[in-house]
């Protein structure tokens, strides 16, 4: 017998434990402990919650069946999304298994949304669904009915499962070509991938289908398809496609054109492919991954079924999704980078009020990832003297009054040190024709405040830098004279810059949630981070601690860490609520374009790698990481994208991370401007960043606001819906 106390004590620890640690407490408390309706009351959330993650593919069929028989036959019409109507005689607190017959026979009718504890989300597995339909009043046997099914004579079953229903219309790829087959394609060939709202072939790619849709469809909208391939394929011909509805009809599928080169994909290692961004007035509401295998021959090929790898799914709300997309800033530019047969390659959309202006792609003739890794090198030793005055050792980001003295002189010299890297930035891709005609039309086209919106694997350039004058910190004072440097010329002034990584999933469901949960900021302070010669309370933790309490008493807080095992729980075991996890702390990536060696250093001796994300426990508000990265012991342009990679795996939306070490002092007051940029949550965070940014650069003087990137994209709606969480 377990008493109340324990019983809560257990279910709070189950919660942060592996999914099959939690699958065993739940069978062994229900062994032991009588089942009472209190009882039931007590497990039916967390029991949701494990049939909420056997739903999304975290647990097999089996461990679903033993979940069904756990949870209350109230609860399971809830879950399942088919509403239970109970006799008024039935027992709703009993076990479901124990008036289902065979939850392991059950049929998946179709592929359906479901609504379910944040803490579960996973936005990259597609989600069964069984269907129920009511044949009678319940019988309730005296106890749980083994594997073996009921006597036929037995026909007061309360459910039983529905035939399978005949073929839906769905949104499918299929690939299509004499040498291809399923999801893989013969080198040295070529096939048409084709994107549709039909009936799908037994061959199709991914599909899903859902009733919900349908007045989705019926919208009218139109939803941009922009293709990237990897490995052994390329693209010829358009890369972008626009799939137009009209009266709930899909007018013509989308296709783009594979070609697979003379390699082919190692056996087991398949690592070609296309990636599919779905865009609605440039705002990316979905992304998928599609893994098509290059195979040596056609014998190869044959030996293959003829159905794709289960892996390969369409983004269930990819129209209700599009439907939420916010309204379209006036200019947005769309660019995507990606290798073209290893040359550096940018394309090129333009919108104007959400319809496009124009669309181009640029290809680089021999500058591959390596020549790009040379440039960032360069961009770093142009930076290495950035912070070399003393003033930076204190330097809180407020102007003396009168604005003289060191001061501004350092940030003078700061600000030439930062339009030297950038100059070289713009110099050094605009060697290439191809790249400079890139840059010419954005130069020329956008005018201040227009949205960039940029798609990227894993280059991340620091375009907020890029200074398109002329400029060299090795001149004299007479050419400085003749080429005065201009601060509104730096793009981080003139445009509200944002990136996307691709990857797979619902953007739109993660910024859905976001926007749902009222704003809350998980502070996380690295308690090493300290300099001399300033008073206990202009420390750079005491600061950060201050602004902590304020959101406190706003209610805004969910936490404050500040010791290495509490900030692990927060960011590996998803032990938060945080629409913002804050971070300070020291960074390095080594790797221009980041990598293995990606480090986040927490405390002394409490170093974060990426591979330390790896876990299945998804954030429950779909939070925004903030890197605000601190100077540690080098100065050096920082990337992280693989730990923007596993952020997004486990469910955050983006984040905001450094390209170059901050100043300790500036950091900690800086990071709370953003954060109170955030918590404003008005319009485009992108816009409202830039406007942060100018506020330093313009008024201030200051340049270090541009180290600043927003890796995400999230708007927010004029007037806060009422009902967040």
């Amino acid at each position: 017998m377990i008493d109340d106390s324990l019983l809560k004590i257990l279910l709070k620890a189950a919660t942060s434990m592996p999914l099959a640690a939690q699958l065993a407490m739940l069978d062994d408390l229900t062994r032991i402990h009588p089942q009472g309706a209190a009882f039931w009351h007590r497990l039916e959330a967390w029991a949701l919650q494990l049939l909420a993650a056997w739903r999304v593919g975290l647990l097999d069929a089996e461990a679903g069946a033993r979940v069904l028989a756990q949870v209350p036959l109230r609860s399971v019409g809830e879950a399942l999304g088919t509403p239970v109507d109970e006799p008024a005689t039935s027992s709703v607190d009993e076990p479901a298994a124990r008036v289902i017959d065979e939850p392991a026979a059950l049929k998946v009718a179709d592929v359906v949304p479901f609504e379910f504890s944040p803490s579960l989300q996973h936005p990259i597995k597609s989600m069964p669904s069984i269907r129920f339909k009511q044949t009678g009043p319940p019988s309730v046997p005296s106890a749980v009915p083994s594997a073996a099914p009921p006597p036929a004579a037995a026909s007061d079953a309360m459910f039983e499962a529905v035939p399978e229903a005949e073929p839906q219309q769905a949104f499918h790829f299929v690939l299509r070509g004499e040498q291809a087959r399923g999801a893989a394609l013969r080198v040295d060939s070529s096939a048409t991938l084709s994107f549709n709202y039909a009936v799908p072939p037994d061959d199709a790619m991914a599909t899903v289908a859902h009733a919900a849709l349908d007045a989705a469809r019926h919208a009218d909208i139109d939803i941009t398809l922009q293709a990237t391939a990897r490995g052994g394929l390329a693209i010829s011909g358009e890369r972008i496609g626009v799939a137009q509805f009209r009266d709930g009809t899909m007018i013509t599928p989308v296709n783009f054109q594979l070609t697979a080169g003379a390699s082919c994909d190692a056996p087991g290692q398949p690592t070609s492919g296309v990636h599919v961004d779905f865009l609605v007035k440039g705002e990316s509401v979905h992304q998928v991954e599609l893994t098509i295998l290059v195979v040596a021959s056609a014998a190869e090929l044959d030996a293959l079924p003829p159905t794709a790898a289960p892996a390969n799914q369409v983004p269930l709300a990819l129209l209700g999704d599009a439907l939420s997309a916010p309204p379209p800033p006036e200019h947005r530019l769309h660019v995507s980078l990606s290798f073209d047969g290893g040359d550096f390659c940018i394309e090129l959309r333009h919108l104007r009020d959400g319809e496009v202006e124009s669309e181009d792609r640029f290809v680089s003739d021999g500058i591959d990832r390596g020549k790009l890794e040379a440039l960032m090198n360069g961009v770093r030793g142009e930076l290495e003297p950035c912070y070399e005055s003393k003033v930076w050792r204190t330097f809180d980001g407020r102007l003396p009054a009168p604005p003289t003295g060191p001061v501004p002189v350092a940030l003078g010299r700061t600000l030439a040190c930062v339009a030297a890297a950038g100059a070289l930035l713009n110099d050094s891709l605009r060697e290439d024709d191809a790249l400079a005609r890139a840059l010419d039309y954005i130069e020329a086209a956008l005018p201040q405040g227009s949205v960039i919106t940029i798609a990227t694997d894993d280059v991340f350039l620091p375009w907020e830098i890029l200074y398109p004058r002329e400029w060299s910190a090795g001149w004299t004072d007479e050419q400085k004279a003749a080429h005065p440097l201009d601060a509104s010329a730096f793009w981080g002034a003139r445009y509200a810059i944002e990136t996307v990584q691709r990857g797979s999933g619902s953007l739109g469901g993660l910024r859905k949630l976001q926007l749902e949960c009222s704003p809350k900021v998980s502070v996380n302070l690295n308690p090493s981070i300290d300099i001399d010669g300033v008073e206990a309370a202009d420390k750079p933790i005491a600061v950060q601690q201050a602004w902590a309490a304020r959101l406190g008493e706003q209610g805004r807080l969910d936490g404050l860490q500040a010791d290495c095992k509490a900030m692990r729980r927060v960011l590996q075991n998803a032990a938060n609520d945080a629409t913002l996890i804050y971070i300070y702390c020291h960074g390095n990536a080594a790797n221009p374009f980041g990598g293995k060696d990606e480090l986040l250093q927490l405390a002394e001796d409490c170093g974060l790698k990426p591979r330390d994300l790896q876990g299945d426990t998804a954030y429950r508000a779909a939070p925004i990481v903030f890197l605000n990265s601190c100077q540690s012991g080098a100065h050096s342009p920082l990337a992280f994208s693989t730990f923007l990679k596993e952020f997004r795996r486990r469910g955050a939306l983006g984040m905001i991370a450094t390209s170059h070490a901050i100043p300790i002092v500036f950091g900690a007051h800086f990071g709370a401007e953003v954060v109170d940029c955030y918590l404003r949550r008005s319009g485009s965070l992108a816009v409202a960043m830039h406007g942060l940014r100018r506020h330093h650069l313009l008024e201030r003087g200051n340049p270090v606001p541009l180290f600043y990137s927003l890796q995400c994209q999230l708007s927010f709606p004029p007037v806060r819906a009422a009902g967040g969480r």
